[in-house]
C-alpha cells in the first residue's frame, strides 16, 4: 500500500472570499510550467475559526523562464531572481507584512526560514484555475493593517416583500410611473 504525505494535501477548497489570519506553516522551491523557479508558501488559517488549521498555499515566480531546477535553486547564476518579477514583488510584500527584514541582500532560503511561524493577513478569493475554482491569495498584510472577515456575496434580484413593504411606508412608488 502506497503512503500519503498529508502534509501535501490541500484542503484550501472550501474558504470564501475574504480576510484571514494566516501563519507561515512551510515553504519550498518548485518549477513552474514554464521552467521558471517557484517559491511555494503553505499558510495555515489562524482566524476565523470555522477555517482555522486548513491550509492554503500561495505560489511565487521568482525565476526567468527555461532555467528552473529546484534541485539546483542556490547552486545557479546570481541572476536567476528576477528582481522585477511581479511573484518577487509579491514576496517581498508577503515578507514585509509578516514583518520579516527585507532590505540588503540575503539568501532567499534564509529569507523564507525566518518567516516561517510568522502570522500576517492574507486576502482570498476564489478563481478558476485548470478547470477547477480554487482559492487564489491576492492580498498580504500585516496584522491590524485589516480586519479578519468573510465577505459576504452581494447578487440582484428581484425586490423582496420587505423592500415592497419599506416602499408603501414611506409611500415610494414601487414602480416608475409612465409619462
Amino acid at each position: 500500500m502506497p503512503n500519503i504525505k498529508w502534509d501535501d494535501v490541500n484542503e484550501s477548497e472550501s474558504l470564501e472570499k475574504g480576510t484571514y489570519l494566516a501563519r507561515i506553516a512551510s515553504w519550498k522551491r518548485a518549477v513552474s510550467k514554464n521552467q521558471s523557479l517557484m517559491v511555494e508558501v503553505a499558510y495555515k488559517i489562524q482566524e476565523p475559526m470555522k477555517y482555522a488549521g486548513v491550509t492554503i498555499r500561495d505560489r511565487f515566480v521568482v525565476g526567468v523562464p527555461g532555467v528552473g531546477d529546484a534541485d539546483q535553486w542556490g547552486m545557479v547564476e546570481d541572476d536567476v531572481i528576477d528582481g522585477t518579477s511581479v511573484g518577487t514583488k509579491i514576496l517581498k510584500q508577503t515578507m514585509k507584512a509578516a514583518h520579516v527584514p527585507t532590505s540588503g541582500e540575503t539568501e532567499i532560503g534564509e529569507t523564507l526560514e525566518s518567516a516561517l511561524d510568522q502570522d500576517l493577513i492574507i486576502y482570498v478569493e476564489n478563481e478558476i484555475y485548470d478547470g477547477k475554482a480554487r482559492p487564489n491569495v491576492k492580498g498580504h498584510f500585516a496584522i491590524g493593517e485589516r480586519e479578519v472577515r468573510i465577505e459576504e456575496e452581494v447578487t440582484v434580484a428581484s425586490p423582496s416583500p420587505v423592500t415592497r413593504l419599506a416602499a408603501r411606508r414611506q409611500r415610494i412608488p414601487a414602480t416608475v410611473p409612465r409619462s
